[in-house]
């Protein structure tokens, strides 16, 4: 890992709906593998930006746990349209983080799109009857959780961040995502669809944070 440096990243973090930089004033560079130099920078997340990201998804809770189905499902659909107007940016940042070819790249990007829509149509978890006589009817009732924090490795970033946002708001939860530090871009630009899709707290998103989540995940 490079040292971070004093400069604006120009791809901000997403924490209680509004993009930033880090609290640190810091910014790690991003590194093409095939090249070694550096490319572009995102924030270098502190621990004040971490606290601030699960507090503001604790609040939120408040008000997604219990928002119906069908308007969770149009911030998703939201998210898949925002997605797609960055569709070729994103593809490209994502290979020249990680150094797939841009096919692959592509196919994460259209993966997220296609699982938003697919979890908007069937995504409703609904109550399970297991059993019922005259007197009483028995089942399972199921119910959010909280704050999710997802970890994303290097490997797949769009794939496995989408795999950590989606399941986790369609179901009423909120989340604080954290990409790994080898590839923080494409999740880092993740962040300005994300802002302009769900309420404010519902979706965060931090860089490295070493005090809270691991830093070399």
């Amino acid at each position: 890992m490079q040292e971070p440096e004093a400069v604006v990243s120009g791809h901000p973090m997403l924490i209680a709906g509004e993009l930033v930089e880090s609290s640190s004033g810091l910014s790690d560079p991003v590194v093409n593998p095939a090249t070694g130099e550096n490319f572009d920078y995102v924030p270098h997340g502190s621990r004040e930006d971490l606290d601030r990201a699960v507090d503001a998804a604790a609040e939120a809770f408040k008000t997604w746990s219990v928002t119906p189905f069908e308007e969770r499902a149009k911030c998703l659909l939201k998210f898949a349209e925002e997605v797609e107007k960055i569709a070729d940016e994103l593809a490209k940042a994502q290979t020249m983080e990680q150094g797939k070819p841009l096919a692959n790249s592509m196919g994460e990007v259209r993966g997220l799109i296609g699982s938003c829509k697919r979890y908007a149509e069937t995504g409703e978890i609904t109550d399970d009857i297991v059993s019922e006589d005259d007197d009483a009817q028995y089942k399972i009732v199921y119910a959010p959780r909280g704050v999710v924090g997802g970890i994303a490795p290097w490997n797949f970033p769009i794939g496995t961040v989408s795999g950590k946002i989606l399941p986790s708001t369609i179901t009423g939860n909120t989340c604080v995502i954290k990409p790994s530090p080898y590839t923080p871009l494409a999740t880092a630009m993740l962040s300005e669809a994300a802002s302009k899709a769900f309420p404010p707290g519902v979706v965060n998103s931090t860089c490295r944070s070493p005090s809270r989540f691991p830093a070399d995940v």
